[in-house]
């Protein structure tokens, strides 16, 4: 903590508000150096100037001011994001440590994050610096092993701590239990936990592990169909149990690994699946179902592989009401019987307007793409267009028929300029008059992510367990070809009246989100303007062994796939099966977003 502290002091001193201080944001080098890093979100803030733009920063670690806009953000948002930092930190010493609450150490600590943590700013200590000095002579008592004695009043101008914190804190032991235990035990006690505080303090060793491993590889699951007071029953691998009780959101946090689930008290109810593995951040769901309409069995199970069946095969398997996939090719009035039957079979509309919140003006509209099946990749015999190489096309090929299984929504425009700043805060895409124009750009695949986990995590109106993510590269194909089988959605050819992109007699330039025809799913600019990033890893082999359904690319690489085509490259970088790749990070003037909102499975 003295370390995110000491950064926030020359952060304020040159006049700049981080606004995004949280356990993901610090980090610790092999030297024991403490960094706050990511300064997306950091501003500089004038005297007497509010630094505005709600909203921006994490849910459960931004300020109240930041949240709703209640007063200016300035450097006493970021001390309260320290103190929930502490408080985390606090959250995660073992059930045991009753020594060291009992030392009346740990209790400094939890005060001190009470008063970080006020929801007025001029009650929070008014800048860093008074922080650092509470903090430091905590760490000296600790050194002297003067574990009960209070720091001196006059040392640090901090607020005093409101009396109804102290209910929000863990109850120390009481002197009589802590001397039962034996002189022995608890000096071995006070020495592991003395050493635990000094890592807190530090942010060494348990905590940053805490903080840059666990944390980042937990999976959120999300409960469909609960009623109050429902328990689930969480088994762990090695037999570990604990229960959680379900709330409003109804979820709950999983780290990685493989899990029994069990509701508890349920009657003719039970949970559909009651296995879940998880391998890293992501968002999972389960529904409580009647005993009657649960899946009992794998159908493949006991089943020769040659004989089982396919992953479409066992979703239709008891939906008989669910509706028939396109089969390409495919035209317009296919797609619109398809997304009326789909749309009508989800209970969802054929689109869907996601706003958020913190800013009434944001609007981006989704369109609903039926699942259906297709030929992915370029066709072993069709020509080169001019320009193109074969070497270059061969991470194209072969050509394969892929299914996408379920339906999802997509943007029907690229993220626009503003959009992408109203969301993230961040000064990373350049703005052309009020940026409600032009795509974003200059943004790399994790700020892309970022634009997504956010807008999933603002209470925005996406559909129940609903969540904003970068498309599959096949969803994406699948998508611009929009039942076709030519090059462009609208034929083998295109010309600069059609797309913006290397024309000899166009100039070369980004063009509105709205330019153009918009192809049969009802989607701008699929074919040039800007490359659009998807979750993909890149492998230059991979059509060779992709699933046939819903292939989701690669485990891991070094570059991530970009489809589309952008304003400087030329048509044949344009198609509907071009593939092309860069690092992750990169940053360039052709290249952005489209996200896709995942449904829950049905």
């Amino acid at each position: 903590m003295l370390g995110t502290c000491r950064a926030l002091q020359q952060l304020h001193v040159k006049k700049f508000v981080h606004r995004d201080v949280k356990p993901g944001n610090i980090m610790r080098l092999t030297d024991g150096t403490i960094k706050l890093i990511d300064y997306g979100l950091a501003i500089a803030v004038e005297a007497g100037k509010s630094a505005a733009r709600m909203g921006a920063g994490t849910v459960g670690y931004m300020s109240p001011e930041q949240a709703h806009g209640t007063s200016p953000i300035d450097h006493r948002s970021d001390i309260y994001s320290a103190g929930r930092v502490l408080k985390y930190l606090l959250s995660k010493l073992p059930a045991d440590a009753q020594a060291a609450l009992a030392s009346g150490l740990a209790d400094k600590l939890y005060e001190l994050a009470d008063r970080l943590t006020q929801k007025k700013p001029e009650d929070r200590p008014q800048n860093a610096y008074s922080v650092i000095v509470q903090l430091e002579q905590i760490q000296q008592s600790l050194r002297a092993g003067s574990l009960t004695q209070s720091p001196p009043d006059s040392a640090a101008s901090v607020a005093e701590v409101p009396k109804s914190s102290a209910a929000a804190k863990p109850k120390a032991a009481s002197s009589t239990a802590v001397e039962a235990g034996g002189s022995a035990p608890m000096s071995r006690r006070m020495i592991g936990w003395t050493a635990m505080i000094a890592i807190l303090l530090g942010l060494l060793g348990f905590g940053a592990y805490q903080i840059i491993f666990k944390t980042d590889r937990q999976a959120t699951v999300v409960v469909e169909n609960h009623e109050p007071g429902d328990v689930i029953k969480i088994t762990s691998e090695d037999g570990k149990v604990r229960s959680v009780e379900l709330g409003d959101p109804a979820n709950f946090v999983v780290d990685p690994g493989t899990y029994e689930l069990n509701l508890r008290d349920a009657n003719d109810r039970e949970l559909d699946p009651t296995g879940i593995t998880v391998t890293g951040p992501d968002q999972l769901t389960v529904r409580i179902v009647n005993r009657s309409s649960a899946v009992r069995r794998d159908p493949n199970e006991g089943i020769e592989p040659a004989e089982q069946l396919s992953k479409l095969e066992m979703l239709e398997l008891g939906n008989a009401d669910r509706p028939k996939l396109l089969s390409a090719p495919f035209g317009s009035e296919d797609i619109a019987s398809a997304r009326e039957a789909w749309s009508e079979y989800l209970g969802l509309p054929q689109s869907i307007t996601v706003g958020v919140p913190q800013n009434p003006e944001f609007k981006l509209e989704f369109i609903l793409i039926p699942p259906g099946t297709f030929e992915m990749g370029m066709p072993k015999d069709l020509a080169l267009i001019p320009g193109n190489k074969e070497e270059w096309a061969a991470t194209s090929k072969p050509a394969h028929t892929v299914t996408i299984t379920r339906p999802f929504y997509l943007s029907r425009h690229e993220v626009t300029q503003a959009q992408f700043r109203d969301v993230t805060g961040t000064e990373l895409t350049p703005v052309t008059d009020d940026g409600t124009e032009l795509p974003a750009t200059q943004i790399g695949w994790q700020a892309c992510v970022d634009f997504c986990d956010r807008v999933t995590g603002s209470e925005s109106n996406l559909p129940d367990g609903a969540k904003l993510r970068l498309p599959t590269e096949a969803e994406w194909e699948y998508a611009c070809r929009a039942g076709t089988l030519s090059r462009f959605w609208n034929g083998d050819s295109i010309g600069p009246e059609e797309a913006s992109l290397r024309f000899d007699d166009r100039e070369m330039k980004l063009e509105p989100v709205d330019a153009f025809e918009a192809n049969p799913f009802g989607l701008y600019n699929v074919h040039g303007n800007i490359a659009e990033w998807c979750s993909d890893w890149f492998d230059p082999e991979f059509y060779t062994s992709s699933p046939a359904d819903d292939p989701t690319g690669p485990d891991s690489g070094s570059r991530k796939v970009i489809r589309g085509g952008g304003y400087s490259n030329p048509p044949f970088s344009a198609t509907s099966y071009w593939r092309m790749s860069y690092e992750p990070e990169t940053r360039s003037s052709s290249i952005g977003l489209r996200p896709v909102i995942e449904l829950p499975t049905r």
